[in-house]
């Protein structure tokens, strides 16, 4: 996903492989979650595009650890 502009990536668990058909019905949950996004953002004047980038394995691979502490979340920009 592009929320405003930035990475957000979702991670999809699953206790066995999820179906090509299971992961249509997903992507098209995102994509419509992404559209009802750009309209609240349009109404609330937040700025930055909104899209669901479809379905890919590597999203952990732009994740990065960190070293404890205290985590008080992102800057929420205006």
């Amino acid at each position: 996903m592009i929320d405003r502009g930035l990475y957000d990536d979702k991670l999809i668990c699953s206790r066995s492989p999820i179906s090509p058909w299971k992961q249509q019905l997903i992507l098209l949950f995102f994509m419509i979650c992404a559209k009802a996004k750009s309209l609240l953002n349009l109404i609330r004047g937040s700025k930055g595009r909104n899209s669901c980038e479809g379905w890919h394995e590597a999203a952990l691979a732009r994740a990065t650890p960190r070293a404890y502490v205290e985590w008080k979340g992102p800057a929420i920009l205006l």
